[in-house]
């Protein structure tokens, strides 16, 4: 057989190798019979696609590949096992098996037997434990197709609705016999379209419901198989050893890990001045694009160039990326070469302000039963890695300075005029009262126009014709486009927040996924909205909110908080429903309820946004609430946020450093009257907990209201933030700041005992005790009263 049909068969059939338990939940047609176990159902769906797959595999390989991908006497019999299919296909059958145990490596199985048909996917959030406190309540998935908006929050509904499951079959046979009848596709085409479909219905099924707590999705399952299975068969096909012995052998490093990130993003991204239309706001969309797809089309031009399918990206987030390659002597020079190629490209056309992080940690089959440990690994090397930026640019082998690599050609002449936004670079393109700037600028502006009506984002590895384009390090180019790209083959064409419910039809000719991405950001008339009329719309004071946010112990909610379960597929289950709350809901959140936020980056798990202050004190706690609503209130996943109040016209960089100041002192300063950190939010020099939060608020809005309407005079709000230092005094050990007590008492008796002042009587009164939340938090609630009056004391 032809070893690329070979191939392409053993992806595909990783990929489909379960897909008869979707089938079986519901009506495919009367031409599918869906009876029995799922592997033979799988083998019927093959053979009744059977003229759909020829064009690109082998259909009774494929079929041998789904109907035998199990090793247990214990649930199969003969005709089902990998061991006992004939000897031409069985190290296939049992390369397949084994890419399934590596998937599921942790699998748990009860003595106990559930209904298939009413087992939904329980949420992995209610599954992690970090503290011997209480473990969370399960939450469950309902059905829905497409992991969007509101289809991420989890209740605790634990039964299906065969019914409903069953119309949820019915749409998938539809939607793919739509797919299997396009004409003149390749495989790869087919591959991705296939594993968008996947996407939109495996999602919120359960890989295995007789686990006692069923929280894997049959889509990551299927997915990191088929990873698994395509890189196994390279490096067996490497080695020409696909013995029954070699392939079971799990303590072999047959696998590459590769983690790639960018450094110097915060410099260069707020780095920016207000230079053309759109000014900053514009350029930050820019710029934050420009990141995102660098690290995309890295991650999609690797698996391209081993020709691996787009499942070996098993994850992509915040400008990081995990892809799993063979071990071979060719991935690991070809890792050290493609980082070379960027960083020299980086270095030149950047000056070394940007550098491209690429680690690949070698690791067996065993150690697909502790993945955790794998990825903690390289993310420790890629840390040792940051150390060292540049170091095979700079230093020899030896670890010599190469003293001529630090000058570079062009970056500083004195005939030229430096660019008029950057400052860095020699000006190249005339812009607008006769400014020049640079190419980076330059393309800063173009994309930053463009980006407002992209709908299709599309990596080549060669410079597209006739198309809004941007340059890429090491001859990558991203497409921005309205809708479906001109210029053919690209690595991979993507969506952009349509869970690709238009690939079958709009872009059916090339390699579509959809892209999960947060990108929001108010328009008017087609073009950004500059921060300056952004300010202009909050009440008060004419301020911007900066609001930066992330979910607290991260690293070990990945590590500790699976325990012993952090398989490949319930690790890509998590990174994926993390990554669908910060892009997807939050998209749609925006648009919906906050159209004045603007989006500078959020995915993976934290977020940078700019909006109106007193809204971004709004989104700020919205933000927290429907995040314990996503994570089924489990209290050990909580979210810090910093907001920094500034002037719309501060440096951006100065204005993100001291919301990312806030946000430190919110995840390691606990809030007066509490005893622990984060789960928390810093802003107007207070530190407040969530939950406290909305009084407080509600209580300096009362504040200014009392103040607008004349029953408290802008005397007594200065009087209030002098009480509020005193008590701080008070608190830090300083006995006499409780003098703040009889000057209050007196300010209250001599100003506060007009008739229909009794509100602002009773509420100032319970600041004479010492525990009252509210003279904990006095400064931020006269602060927040005085920036909504737009008095000076704000």
């Amino acid at each position: 057989m032809d070893s690329k049909r070979e191939f392409r068969t053993i992806q595909l059939g990783a990929l489909l190798h379960d897909v008869g338990k979707l089938l079986q939940r519901g009506d495919f047609g009367s031409s599918l019979n869906v009876s029995g176990k799922h592997p033979e159902v799988s083998a019927r769906f093959i053979g009744l696609y059977r003229k759909a797959f020829a064009r690109w595999v082998d259909v009774d390989l494929l079929q041998s590949l789904v109907q035998r991908h199990h090793e247990d006497r214990r649930f199969f019999p003969p005709e089902l096992l990998a061991q006992e299919a004939p000897v031409e296909v069985r190290h296939l059958c049992l390369l397949v098996s084994q890419a399934d145990n590596y998937s599921s490596a942790e699998r748990e199985e009860t003595t106990s037997r559930s209904d298939f048909k009413t087992t939904p996917l329980a949420s992995v959030f209610s599954r992690i434990q970090l503290s011997p406190s209480t473990p969370p309540r399960p939450h469950f998935y309902p059905v829905q197709a497409a992991l969007a908006a509101e289809t991420v929050f989890p209740t605790t509904q634990a039964t299906l609705n065969p019914s409903v499951t069953a119309k949820h079959v019915a749409a998938f046979a539809q939607e793919l016999r739509t797919l299997s009848s396009i004409p003149d596709q390749d495989f790869r085409t087919f591959y991705h379209h296939l594993l968008a479909l996947l996407e939109k219905f495996a999602w919120c099924l359960p890989a295995n419901t007789q686990e006692a707590f069923p929280d894997v999705s049959l889509y990551d399952h299927l997915r990191t198989t088929s990873a698994i299975a395509a890189a196994l068969y390279q490096y067996h096909a490497d080695h020409r050893d696909f013995a029954a012995a070699a392939l079971r052998d799990v303590t072999t490093p047959k696998f590459l890990l590769v983690t790639g990130d960018l450094s110097g993003i915060q410099s260069y991204l707020f780095d920016v001045s207000a230079i053309g239309v759109g000014g900053v706001a514009k350029r930050l969309r820019a710029r934050s694009f420009f990141l995102s797809a660098l690290s995309g089309a890295v991650a999609h031009k690797m698996v391209h160039d081993f020709d691996l399918p787009p499942a070996n990206i098993l994850s992509q987030a915040g400008g990081n990326f995990y892809v799993l390659l063979p071990n071979t002597e060719h991935a690991q020079t070809y890792v050290k070469n493609l980082q070379l190629t960027l960083n020299q490209d980086l270095f030149i056309n950047y000056g070394g302000e940007l550098f491209f992080n690429l680690v690949a940690v070698p690791f067996a089959g065993a150690g697909f039963n502790c993945y955790n440990e794998v990825t903690a690994q390289a993310r420790e090397r890629l840390s040792q890695a940051k150390l060292q930026p540049l170091a095979e640019l700079l230093q020899t082998e030896d670890g010599q300075w190469r003293e001529k690599a630090f000058m570079l050609p062009g970056l500083g002449t004195k005939s030229r005029t430096y660019c008029a936004s950057c400052h860095k670079l020699p000006g190249a393109h005339p812009f607008e009262e006769g400014t020049l700037l640079c190419p980076i600028c330059y393309q800063d502006t173009l994309a930053g126009r463009w980006l407002t009506s992209t709908r299709v984002i599309a990596y080549y590895d060669h410079e597209p014709q006739d198309a809004e384009k941007i340059r890429l390090p090491a001859g990558l180019w991203a497409v921005l486009a309205p809708a479906l790209p001109r210029t053919p083959h690209p690595l991979v064409a993507l969506q952009v927040g349509t869970a690709g419910t238009e690939s079958l039809t709009a872009l059916s000719a090339l390699p579509t996924l959809p892209l999960h991405l947060g990108n929001y950001m108010p328009t008017h008339n087609g073009e950004v909205v500059f921060f300056t009329d952004l300010a202009k719309r909050a009440a008060g004071k004419s301020l911007l909110g900066i609001i930066k946010a992330d979910v607290d112990n991260l690293g070990a909610l990945f590590a500790l908080g699976l325990k012993d379960h952090s398989s490949i597929s319930r690790v890509a289950t998590l990174s994926r429903l993390l990554e669908s709350f910060f892009s997807d809901w939050l998209n749609h959140c925006l648009a919906e309820r906050f159209p004045n936020t603007y989006l500078v980056y959020s995915g993976g798990d934290d977020l940078l946004a700019v909006a109106p202050w007193n809204e971004a004190f709004a989104l700020a706690q919205v933000l927290q609430q429907e995040f314990a609503r996503f994570t089924g209130h489990n209290p050990d996943i909580t979210l810090s946020a910093g907001i920094a109040l500034v002037k719309p016209r501060q440096s951006i960089a100065r204005s993100v450093a001291e919301a990312a100041q806030l946000l430190d002192t919110a995840k390691d300063t606990p809030a007066k009257g509490t005893e622990t950190a984060k789960n928390q939010c810093a802003a107007l020099t207070e530190v407040i907990k969530w939950e406290h939060l909305p009084r407080i608020i509600k209580e300096a809005e009362q504040l200014a209201t009392w103040v607008k309407d004349g029953l408290a005079g802008h005397g007594f709000l200065q009087h209030l933030l002098h009480y509020s230092r005193l008590y701080e005094r008070y608190v830090a050990g300083d006995t006499s700041g409780l003098k703040y007590l009889p000057l209050l008492y007196y300010d209250i008796a001599r100003n506060l005992c007009r008739p229909g002042q009794e509100p602002v009587y009773r509420w100032a009164s319970q600041l004479l005790s010492l525990e009252s939340l509210s003279i904990r938090h006095l400064g931020f609630i006269a602060r927040y009263a005085a920036l909504l009056l737009g008095t000076k004391e704000a």
